[in-house]
């Protein structure tokens, strides 16, 4: 089933990687359950009360609209650079080479495009960040917080095109059940002189199922921020 969504239906790996555990998880579960069944009081009667199941659940769920949820995800690093430096390397992130990048399983097994430029215009709140990722990915990030070697706030702003290159084709980041919504650095000064660079990132959710699409949102977007803060940490230490 797999090889036929992503042959026939299109279906990029994000989405495939998805549904995988569910296919898996799930046909394993109801093929022990129905041969056990079998085993137990085989004959035609029995056989479609269990081909008539999944059609009694579709009209179930149906009958229960999703739940809306806001979650976030937030990732942390030590790096060897006064609040100053750190903030001056994170505000503009240019050229970012493939060096620069660590490995993660949402980058490079899953193809979600990298990060590889991030300019900044004007100053203060109301500035705009014009970000470029892999892919052609090019959207903007509007800044609503702006404290000089301290905290660094934004929100998400995303053209069509991004919307759909950013993970999937199928799964747009600014839709009916998935939504970024609001992303914050915080630039925290430690007792030796340096400092802890916080990255929070919240985003919206609609599903049937939103404590595993939270989970996957863990995954994705922890692979993102532990990216990026290695690429800043690495540069800020890199001029101290």
């Amino acid at each position: 089933m797999l090889v036929c969504a992503g042959g026939v239906l299109r279906e990029g790996a994000v989405c495939l990687v998805m549904a995988a555990p569910i296919f898996y998880g799930s046909g394993i579960l109801a093929g022990w359950l129905a041969g056990k069944a079998m085993r137990r009081r085989a004959g035609r009667l029995m056989s479609l009360s269990i081909l008539i199941l999944p059609l009694i659940g579709v009209p179930l769920e149906a009958d229960r609209p999703p739940e809306a949820q806001t979650r976030f995800v937030t990732s942390r690093i030590h790096i060897d650079a006064s609040p100053e430096t750190v903030w001056n390397g994170l505000t503009d992130i240019r050229a970012i080479r493939d060096a620069e990048h660590r490995w993660n399983f949402s980058h490079d097994i899953v193809g979600i495009p990298r990060p590889k430029d991030a300019r900044l215009e004007g100053t203060g709140v109301g500035a705009v960040r014009h970000l470029e990722w892999g892919r052609g990915v090019r959207f903007e990030e509007h800044i609503i917080a702006w404290q000089p070697g301290r905290e660094l706030g934004w929100t998400f702003h995303l053209g069509p095109e991004a919307q759909t290159r950013m993970l999937d084709e199928h799964l747009k980041v600014d839709s009916a059940y998935l939504r970024l919504e609001e992303g914050r650095y915080r630039i925290e000064p430690t007792a030796d002189g340096g400092s802890d660079l916080v990255l929070t990132t919240h985003y919206w959710i609609r599903t049937p199922m939103n404590e595993y699409a939270a989970w996957w949102g863990g995954v994705f977007l922890g692979d993102f921020h532990r990216n990026v803060l290695g690429v800043i940490k690495a540069r800020a230490e890199a001029t101290t």
